[in-house]
């Protein structure tokens, strides 16, 4: 989902910034300023379920991470996407539960 958004939002920037006349044209006709956020808000909330129920790490930890993904936006969720070893942990405290 987070490649698919930054597709999005990318060519969204695009668009506005060289085609303005275009995404004037888009956005009047089917709204695509309120698609492109909506997209962006579902992605958002989903991370920040994700780090509060799923990762174990302390609260101050989470707190961080949510606020990293809330107000860095894509960039903080790249940021804060896991790596290999992240996930293989996560997996593995899963399955000894």
């Amino acid at each position: 989902m987070l490649i698919i958004l930054t597709i999005i939002v990318v060519s969204f920037l695009i668009l506005v910034f060289f085609f303005s006349e275009l995404w004037i044209q888009l956005d009047n006709e089917y709204s695509i300023n309120t698609l492109v956020h909506f997209l962006h808000t579902l992605v958002s909330v989903i991370f920040t379920w994700f780090i509060w129920k799923k990762i174990t790490d302390e609260q101050d930890s989470k707190n961080n991470n949510i606020l990293m993904v809330l107000f860095l936006g894509i960039i903080g969720m790249w940021i804060w996407l896991l790596n290999k070893r992240e996930v293989n942990d996560l997996v593995d405290y899963q399955t000894k539960e």
